[in-house]
């Protein structure tokens, strides 16, 4: 006499012979995902398991590949993000760093870069991101075009555009007479009376910072003195040549001055 079937077997005989397929029966049945394969396989070869399938009309599968097993491609078994990478995807949006992005859904910290960049890199992620950032630019109107425009107007910005002074008095100009453009350089404007006299403060956004920024942007690097990459390789390769031959001039004084020889021998000098 055969063993009753538990709950879950009985959900697994049903799903098997609706799907012809251990793993996805046995994930449809309850059971853990990460055992799912290798268990389905297993209870397709209980007897009361086989005997359950075979009242249902379906013939146990026999052999290491058995015909009447059906294999559905992955992109059917698993659509979409997983929800780790689901929420990996919305952290990203919110910090925009990979690393912080794989720390924050509670990926290991010591390796959080690789684990980050591991999963941007899969395609499926990249692309949730990158459809995201697409719907979130159409939705505030920004642009490549509107980000150049905005670091250019912090980069290029020039106090004499925003205030007159003298040696005693500092005056800010109206904001009308401020283009509309320029203002977004302002960082702090404050204006202070009181009885015993008052301050003006005008602060700027750092240019430097806005430059670097848009250099990104536009492709140009401003290391290495702003040069091309080609003439700083050479002026690279000509400062380390240098560099070599003052390592040999005194490597090759020192040696003199072990073996006994006096700090300028060979050159005439006592």
């Amino acid at each position: 006499m055969s063993s009753p079937l538990t709950p879950r077997e009985r959900r697994f005989v049903a799903e098997y012979a609706r799907l012809r397929n251990a793993k996805q029966a046995a994930l449809n049945a309850g059971y853990a995902p990460r055992w799912a394969q290798m268990l389905g396989s297993r209870i397709l070869h209980k007897p009361h398991i086989v005997a359950a399938l075979a009242a249902a009309g379906v013939a146990a599968p026999r052999g290491p590949h058995p015909r009447t097993q059906i294999r559905q491609p992955a992109s059917r078994l698993r659509r979409g993000l997983t929800p780790r990478q689901q929420r990996f995807v919305e952290e990203y949006l919110v910090c925009g760093n990979a690393s912080e992005a794989a720390r924050r859904i509670g990926l290991s910290a010591k390796n959080a870069r690789a684990n980050g960049y591991r999963l941007a890199r899969r395609p499926m992620v990249a692309a949730a991101i990158k459809a995201a950032q697409e719907r979130s630019a159409r939705r505030t109107a920004i642009s490549a075009d509107r980000v150049r425009d905005e670091l250019a107007a912090l980069a290029f910005s020039d106090i004499r555009d925003f205030a007159d002074w003298d040696a005693t008095h500092l005056r800010v100009r109206s904001a009308k007479d401020i283009d509309p453009q320029d203002r977004a350089a302002i960082a702090e404007l404050r204006i202070k009376h009181g009885k015993n006299g008052g301050y003006t403060r005008l602060r700027l956004y750092p240019k430097l910072a806005a430059l670097e920024a848009l250099s990104r942007h536009l492709g140009i690097s401003l290391k290495n003195g702003g040069r091309p990459p080609a003439a700083y390789a050479r002026a690279a390769e000509a400062e380390e040549a240098a560099k070599r031959a003052a390592d040999d001039a005194i490597r090759e004084r020192l040696a003199r001055i072990k073996h006994g020889g006096k700090d300028g021998e060979g050159n005439g000098k006592p």
